[in-house]
């Protein structure tokens, strides 16, 4: 079996529209990475009316995706499922302030900023948006960064996995819709659509400064997609430099 890439960087995001966190490895269940948007925020009033999308997030408040989260302790990556308490979570404000993510002020803060009442949720599975993993080539976003004339930082993305493909081939991800790849010795993914991308885009992960050029390009160059979703058919610990196969 030919290798058809290796995994360059692993990320997962603690809060939903929060920004990420580099880990070297991490275990995928069917349900997506250890830890990847375990707690999301919500608006009560979409909460009460069962509205899809319910979540507080970037495209409303931009500002949010500067806030980081961390896990106090570690996963142990060998784990399929971590202990519950190894859910707590330290919010750190873009004021420098550090909440318990549980700490109702982080909650009032966010809710004054949105004239909105919001809650806390919390799932073990995670609260994806629309399959449980996520992955980008690394030659996708240099090819963004050449079609658009500037830099194009990665993070902008929210992926949890960014591939360096053997053929460097940009959007070379889009291909492997509909097949398997392996990662690693035993995780299997099913790539099972294109990754189809909003406002959050535009946000500078550092600055909060936005660029609506690179949405807009995005659109009208690309389908309105980068990188692509996939769902879990094996569970499985994925590590920085594995390889990657198709099945």
């Amino acid at each position: 079996m030919e290798k058809i890439g290796t995994v360059a960087k692993l990320r997962r995001y603690p809060v939903k529209s929060m920004r990420g966190e580099r880990v070297a490895e991490v275990f995928v269940s069917y349900a997506g990475a250890a830890g990847d948007r375990v707690y999301a925020f919500v608006d009560d009033e979409k909460a009460a009316k069962g509205d899809n999308f319910p979540w507080v997030s970037g495209r409303v408040l931009p500002e949010m995706l500067l806030y980081t989260p961390r896990f106090r302790e570690a996963f142990d990556p060998l784990r399929s499922y971590p202990d519950a308490e190894k859910f707590s979570v330290d919010v750190t404000t873009t004021d420098g302030t550090r909440f318990d993510i549980a700490d109702p002020r982080l909650a009032v803060e966010l809710a004054r900023k949105l004239s909105k009442k919001i809650s806390l949720r919390f799932s073990e599975r995670g609260m994806q948006d629309s399959r449980p993993f996520s992955l980008v080539g690394t030659s996708t976003i240099r090819a963004l960064e050449q079609e658009l004339g500037m830099p194009v930082a990665e993070e902008r993305f929210r992926m949890n996995c960014s591939v360096e493909w053997d053929s460097g081939e940009p959007f070379f991800e889009d291909t492997l819709v509909g097949h398997t790849i392996r990662i690693g010795e035993k995780l299997e993914l099913a790539i099972s659509k294109k990754d189809t991308r909003c406002s959050i885009i535009t946000v500078d992960p550092k600055s909060g400064g936005k660029t609506p050029e690179i949405l807009a390009h995005v659109a009208r160059h690309h389908g309105n997609c980068v990188g692509v979703y996939a769902v879990v058919l094996r569970e499985g610990t994925a590590k920085t430099g594995d390889p990657i196969y198709p099945v």
